[in-house]
């Protein structure tokens, strides 16, 4: 017990001891100062490798995505059914990590036969079919590793540790705060380590430098990593306490296993009508089709522009502009819907509030004060402005190409 709240008193910074229950240790519900960075350094260079490998290992990542399709279920039900939350996180961290290295050795194999290395001298191997082929197998099975742990991770992090350690609503660290700060920290590595990576390569002169500084980033990485992770949990007795992990009866386990296929697939399908027979399949859908669009800076996406000809140089100021307008969605946003869940800044609309605040209250309750019935309003009126500017652009968008494509036909025909 000692050891433990020395360990709780040394992880403190002086700024966390004017709480309100006046004294100076941990609050019993909510992060302190010093949790949070650490929590935050830990996601954050989980991020900035996840970000950066995607970006190095473009000709392999559209098969990964596949490969997520298939175990990304069985991923996030071993991080449900694992009790110690901090060993399954340092799993996946040194899961994720290891694979980055190893693939990053047999890329450095594959981009080091001699009709790839290109002008550089320095150890350059024969060209050989059958030692490329099975260098890029492997390195595309490690590939798969890496993004499955990666999900393994983010789900561990942001849907365990950020949950189980998050504040009640209205305090400091509390959910929404720290769900707000993990997704800024992702976008912002979508920035910038792609952009360095990027940067490496140019000024090195050298993709295998640039495949050896990934792989390098990764090895420092892991100790920063586990050193974070491991105080945020030495200090908080709620991530120490084990996951109530719920039990198989025996005989469930012998029907699960005696099932056909064909009840095992009716089954699944079984899992789609309980999700459309909830009401959260309408957010979770419009969420899935913000990414159903090729312009999207996927593998696929720049995988294409790279053998149209763009430099990758090109591509990667290209997708920081992109990521620039990213992140400051996330400063907008708040300020947007509290701006459009003021009613004196909508007075001509009288009518249409009355009707908006009558739903909310049938969402929220009467109980629920009047603050959380703006932010209702704004998030529907907000809400509404960005999917319209989204169908605008869209539209516009496609009248530009159809635009494009007959003038290009006319021209061909002239």
């Amino acid at each position: 017990m000692d050891s433990d709240t020395n360990s709780e008193g040394s992880f403190e910074l002086s700024d966390d001891r004017d709480y309100e229950n006046g004294n100076g240790g941990v609050p019993p519900n909510g992060l302190t100062q010093a949790q949070a960075l650490n929590l935050y350094v830990s996601h954050a260079f989980s991020t900035w490798n996840a970000r950066g490998y995607e970006f190095a290992a473009l000709c392999s990542m559209i098969i990964v995505y596949f490969a997520m399709i298939l175990f990304s279920s069985s991923v996030g039900q071993w991080v449900q059914r694992s009790p110690s939350r901090l060993r399954t996180l340092l799993s996946t961290i040194i899961c994720n990590r290891g694979s980055v290295i190893l693939g990053s050795f047999f890329w450095i194999l594959i981009l080091s036969q001699e009709d790839l290395v290109g002008q550089e001298t320095a150890f350059v191997l024969p060209t050989n079919a059958i030692l490329k082929g099975i260098g890029f197998a492997v390195a595309v099975t490690f590939g798969i590793i890496e993004r499955l742990s990666a999900s393994g991770n983010l789900i561990s992090m942001e849907r365990d540790w950020v949950v189980t350690v998050a504040a009640p609503t209205g305090n400091p660290y509390d959910l929404t705060h720290l769900n707000a700060v993990m997704r800024r920290i992702d976008l912002v590595c979508k920035l910038i380590s792609p952009i360095l990576i990027s940067a490496v390569i140019s000024v090195l002169g050298s993709i295998r430098l640039g495949v050896i500084f990934t792989g390098l980033t990764s090895l420092v990485s892991i100790p920063i990593e586990v050193f974070s992770a491991k105080r945020v949990w030495n200090s908080s007795p709620l991530l120490q306490a084990p996951r109530a992990i719920p039990t198989a009866h025996p005989e469930t386990a012998t029907q699960e296993a005696s099932r056909s296929w064909i009840s095992k697939t009716r089954q699944y399908f079984h899992g789609f009508e309980m999700y459309f027979s909830t009401s959260v399949w309408v957010p979770s859908t419009a969420l899935a089709l913000l990414h159903f669009n090729m312009l999207t800076w996927r593998a696929t996406f720049i995988t294409y522009l790279i053998n149209v000809g763009y430099s990758l140089n090109v591509i990667t100021i290209a997708r920081a502009i992109g990521s620039v307008f990213e992140i400051s969605s996330t400063v907008i946003t708040p300020r947007g819907i509290e701006y459009m869940g003021k009613a004196h800044h909508h007075a001509s609309s009288h009518h249409r509030d009355e009707d908006d605040e009558s739903g909310a209250r049938l969402i929220t309750g009467d109980q629920e004060g009047n603050r959380d019935i703006q932010t209702l309003i704004g998030l529907q009126r907000f809400g509404l402005w960005g999917i319209s500017w989204q169908i605008v652009n869209t539209v516009r968008q496609l009248s530009c190409v159809i635009i494009f494509y007959l003038y290009i036909r006319i021209s061909t025909n002239e």
